[in-house]
């Protein structure tokens, strides 16, 4: 879900994955360093992926500073996917939407 996060238990975080098994990236999570987002944006770019954007917002007080924001609502998975898909959504970075 975030490539190239450096945690203690990720042995080599900047292993760069086979872009073959993705059809997107978490291109910004809140809880990553700028370093490790713009890595995770310039592979999704390179590569030709879908970017998205999430936080693991485990606390209240951090909801709502990240994430997908929909021209629509989204009823199920296959709506998510069409909406991908056709780009029919802006990324949450820091409390503003953003086109990428």
């Amino acid at each position: 879900a975030h490539p190239f996060r450096v945690r203690p238990w990720i042995p080599n975080p900047d292993d760069v994955p086979d872009a073959k098994v993705f059809d997107a990236v978490e291109v910004y999570n809140s809880h990553n360093n700028e370093i490790e987002n713009d890595k995770a944006l310039q592979f999704a770019k390179s590569n030709g992926l879908y970017s998205l954007a999430g936080g693991d917002h485990h606390l209240i007080e951090k909801f709502g500073g990240s994430g997908m924001a929909f021209y629509h609502r989204i009823h199920d998975e296959k709506e998510f996917v069409r909406a991908i898909k056709s780009r029919q959504y802006k990324l949450i970075i820091e409390e503003k939407l953003v086109e990428i």
